[in-house]
């Protein structure tokens, strides 16, 4: 066996680790083998995170959509224990996208608020050709997501996509952190089919007035890592599953990601 295949297996058989430990709890895998014991352990460790977060400080999670009906619930539902608040931007879905939010306002209603916005604009596609797209008059995903943040009102916010599903881990350990009064945190997930998601700054002090702005490829969120102290969490906190969607699209002529997003 080569050395690149050696480096090759060491690597993936890390990774590979990082998911279990993230998304499992080892520790509860005998303890808790009876489902109805597993279902009251589940039970108990969401009621402890909305307990917890109580005595906190408080997070706005802000969500960007458009046509997120695949996975917006689940998400939602993921990253409740750690939300006072939830503001969703929609734009311009044509699925029920919004019928869900609204619906999920009314059931978390004990949990956490969620309240439901509109964004007009019709925006460019993140990717190649992405600085092109917003000169030629396509909307911009930096204003897109300055409106959206300037609507939470929490001690922290927090950026979370459609897609993201997080562990009870990933807000386990958001918590501890935002407990430690950080500027914020950095982290990542996992892409269902593989990829590691970038690290970035996706957890932040309100008080910062952080502003984001349009790169080459997409917007990029501005500041400066001398001044703020952040926290950097190496383990993927959620996972990433917006490309499940393609199979609906294998064969249209058009790139899925311009299907789902009507372009």
């Amino acid at each position: 066996m080569s050395l690149y295949s050696i480096l090759k297996k060491l690597i993936l058989s890390f990774h590979y680790y990082l998911f279990t430990i993230s998304f499992l709890s080892a520790k509860n895998d005998k303890k808790y083998s009876n489902r109805l014991d597993f279902d009251d352990y589940v039970a108990a460790k969401l009621r402890k995170q909305n307990e917890y977060k109580r005595k906190i400080p408080s997070v706005s999670v802000i969500y960007r959509v458009k046509n997120g009906s695949e996975y917006i619930e689940a998400s939602i539902l993921s990253i409740s224990g750690l939300a006072s608040q939830i503001i969703v931007v929609d734009n311009n879905s044509t699925d029920n996208t919004r019928d869900i939010v609204e619906r999920l306002s009314n059931q978390l209603a004990d949990v956490c608020s969620i309240q439901l916005y509109s964004y007009d604009k019709n925006l460019a596609i993140a990717g190649e050709g992405y600085k092109d797209q917003v000169a030629k008059g396509d909307g911009s995903l930096a204003e897109f997501y300055n409106f959206s943040f300037s609507l939470g009102d929490c001690d922290y916010l927090m950026k979370v996509d459609a897609h993201y599903i997080f562990s009870a881990y990933g807000v386990d350990i958001l918590q501890k952190q935002i407990a430690k009064n950080y500027d914020g945190v950095v982290f990542r997930g996992l892409e269902f089919f593989g990829k590691w998601m970038s690290n970035e700054l996706f957890l932040y002090k309100r008080s910062l007035g952080l502003k984001y702005c349009d790169g080459e490829l997409y917007e990029q969120l501005m500041w400066d890592k001398s001044t703020v102290r952040v926290k950097t969490i190496i383990k993927p906190l959620y996972l990433h599953v917006k490309r499940l969607s393609y199979v609906k699209n294998l064969y249209n002529t058009k790139k899925a990601i311009y299907v789902k997003y009507n372009k």
